[in-house]
């Protein structure tokens, strides 16, 4: 896709639906829309009126999506086996023994 082709109001339209669509819990389509974007945004001179509002806050959803994904992670893979049962109702496939 040819950022350059578009008018700033498809930049704008487009933006605002990757935006919205990444609250599907689709982090990826946040983090394309704050690097595409970007450059519109904050480098050249008169962006669209909204286009900051979108790229940031994509940016912001990305990136706090990754964090909370991580830390559920680590807190399951450290205490998985102190949660017993539960903890391994959690897991497709069950990992014998404690590390």
């Amino acid at each position: 896709m040819n950022l350059a082709r578009m008018s700033t109001d498809e930049k704008l339209n487009l933006s605002r639906k990757y935006f919205y669509i990444g609250f599907a819990f689709l982090p990826f389509v946040w983090l394309v829309n704050a690097v595409w974007f970007f450059k519109e945004a904050f480098i050249k001179k008169d962006p669209p009126k909204g286009l900051r509002v979108y790229v940031v806050g994509s940016l912001i959803g990305c990136v706090a999506w990754l964090l909370a994904f991580f830390m559920w992670t680590a807190i399951y893979q450290t205490q998985r086996p102190h949660w017993g049962a539960a903890g391994d109702y959690l897991s497709f496939w069950v990992p014998v023994g404690v590390a």
